[in-house]
């Protein structure tokens, strides 16, 4: 069974997002963002910011923090949010058009949200969503859907990013989810398996 919410209610300004008690849960984050908190049964928690679509904490259930935002990260909506897991799409690094994209400085919108119940627990999840507006045309003239998922799986969070063509003309783009990791003894620190790789 899945409790899936796909519909959402604005009045004004204000925006009332359905809920699942205990998973997925919509708050005011920092500077009055809308957020998404997706908490497990097992204690992990995610929160994610609809401004960027960015994950903006990861905690395990010990409460200890996995992302790093940048301690002069603004969230006003006058640049992208420093830190987490921001978004690079539809370009990666600097290029023709604004430093890794647009995707990072957009409201996405949520499509669906879910727990579904396992015989042992939930998953929460949230799928997000980001379309070309008048904004993205003028910097790249394609007509795409990004679609963005979040899953916590126990103390695991997933990340799944889709981008599809929905124009009538062939695209090229680069992406990557920038991932700031919160390391707490940078001299303790180790990256294993690229033995043989290039990089």
């Amino acid at each position: 069974c899945c409790h899936c919410c796909v519909l959402w209610l604005c009045a004004l300004a204000v925006c009332v997002l359905p809920g699942i008690p205990g998973s997925v849960e919509f708050v005011e984050g920092n500077g009055g963002l809308p957020t998404v908190m997706l908490k497990h049964a097992c204690g992990a928690s995610a929160q994610v910011y609809l401004f960027g679509g960015a994950v903006c904490s990861w905690k395990q259930a010990s409460g200890d923090e996995v992302l790093y935002v940048r301690p002069d990260a603004v969230f006003d909506k006058s640049k992208p949010v420093s830190g987490g897991v921001p978004h690079c799409f539809p370009q990666f690094g600097p290029g023709a058009m604004q430093q890794h994209g647009f995707a990072r400085n957009l409201d996405w919108e949520v499509a669906s949200t879910s727990a579904d119940l396992q015989p042992d627990e939930a998953d929460p999840e949230v799928e997000l969503v980001l379309s070309e507006n008048d904004y993205t045309l003028k910097m790249w003239p394609h007509k795409f859907k990004a679609v963005y998922t979040v899953t916590l799986h126990g103390e695991q969070l997933r990340t799944d990013l889709r981008v599809m063509n929905t124009g009538d003309k062939p695209f090229d783009f680069t992406s990557a989810l920038h991932t700031y990791f919160e390391v707490l003894h940078v001299d303790k620190a180790k990256v294993t398996g690229l033995k043989g790789l290039t990089y």
